[in-house]
């Protein structure tokens, strides 16, 4: 339950936000409403528009980090983002696990 609240939570953020464009404050103010998203969250995180976030209570994002336009972060396996990491637009972060059970044959 507590996954779909700030699932919902961060998709409110960045529809309400969309329209301000991609400023330094916005950028900076999109970061902080939508650190409760994650299972921790550092200082000076910058989210730009279109970016699209699953899983997020799986992601753990570190201080000084910045995600551009239309990046698209799947946390099912966790994710973690070092400090200062950067993502440019259009990146695509997929932790899912695609390994076969080879006891289900």
């Amino acid at each position: 339950m507590v996954r779909i609240l700030k699932y919902l939570w961060f998709r409110l953020v960045m529809s309400l936000t969309n329209y301000m464009g991609d400023m330094t404050p916005v950028l900076k103010l999109r970061g902080f409403l939508t650190k409760p998203c994650f299972k921790h969250c550092g200082r000076n995180f910058q989210i730009a528009s279109g970016t699209i976030i699953n899983w997020s209570n799986n992601i753990w994002i570190g201080d000084d980090v910045f995600i551009a336009n239309y990046c698209w972060l799947q946390g099912v396996g966790q994710i973690e983002l070092q400090d200062e990491v950067m993502l440019g637009p259009f990146t695509v972060l997929a932790s899912n696990n695609h390994t076969k059970n080879l006891n289900s044959y």
